[in-house]
Formats: structure tokens, C-alpha cells, sequence
């Protein structure tokens, strides 16, 4: 009977499998952001972005972050993948998914608060866990 550990039991692979399904659940989440800025164009109301300081009513700039959220999920559905697979690039391609899906949620706050809070965790954990990726990482 062998001793060795296959890569998809280590407890780092387990987590790092975990963590792309909820990438992809993240992902999927990020289409609210979709069907809510639609919903503003389709019945001609402004959305409030910026924690309420600016209301945005053009159907040009709606339909623009509309179409920001769904790259993002969609995005954040590719890293998802390419971490199950262990792909070397996933951690630097969390870490700038997960930052431009930050700076999206800080424009469309507080209806993304919880994607704030999120984005952040992920780029501290990425950062500080290496092993996840098994790249090395940058928070030694």
C-alpha cells in the first residue's frame, strides 16, 4: 500500500478547490450587479453609485457597467478554473480580478458593500497563501 498522497487530497489542494468553487458562486453573484443596472435602463431610473454621493440615470453608462459586472463574473469564473487546474498564473489572476471586482463594488456601494468585503479578503488570503497557487507568493 502506497504512502504518498495524491495532489488532490493535500489539504492545500482541497482548499484551493474550495476556493474556486466559491470563486465561481462569486462569479455567478456578480450577474445581480448585471440584472440590477439593467433593470434601472429597461425602466428609466438612476442608480445611486459612489455610497449614494452620485445618481447615475444615462442608459450609455448603465449599460457600460452592466456589461463591467458580467466580465467580472465572468472572469472571476475563468480563475476559478484555472485554480482547480493549478495553473501557475491563477494567483496573480485573482489578485487582479478580485481588484478591479473591489474597485467596481467601491463604485457601486453601498448595493455592493458585501462585494467590498469580499475582494478584500480574497487579495489578502491569495496574497498570503501561497500554497493555494503553489507559486511561491509574496507575503513571506
Amino acid at each position: 500500500m502506497s504512502t504518498t498522497v495524491a495532489t488532490t487530497h493535500h489539504p492545500m489542494a482541497i482548499v484551493s478547490r474550495l476556493l474556486a468553487v466559491f470563486l465561481v458562486m462569486h462569479g455567478v453573484a456578480h450577474f445581480v450587479g448585471v440584472t440590477g443596472t439593467i433593470t434601472h435602463i429597461r425602466d428609466g431610473t438612476s442608480a445611486s453609485v459612489a455610497a449614494d454621493t452620485w445618481s447615475v440615470g444615462n442608459g450609455v453608462v448603465l449599460g457600460v457597467l452592466a456589461a463591467l459586472w458580467a466580465v467580472a463574473g465572468l472572469a472571476f469564473m475563468v480563475v476559478a478554473v484555472m485554480l482547480w487546474l493549478h495553473a501557475a498564473a491563477a494567483r496573480v489572476a485573482l489578485l487582479w480580478v478580485a481588484g478591479c471586482s473591489l474597485a467596481l463594488s467601491a463604485v457601486s456601494l453601498w448595493a455592493a458593500v458585501v462585494g467590498v468585503v469580499i475582494n478584500v479578503v480574497l487579495m489578502v488570503a491569495v496574497w498570503f497563501l501561497p500554497a493555494l497557487t503553489g507559486d511561491g507568493g509574496g507575503g513571506r
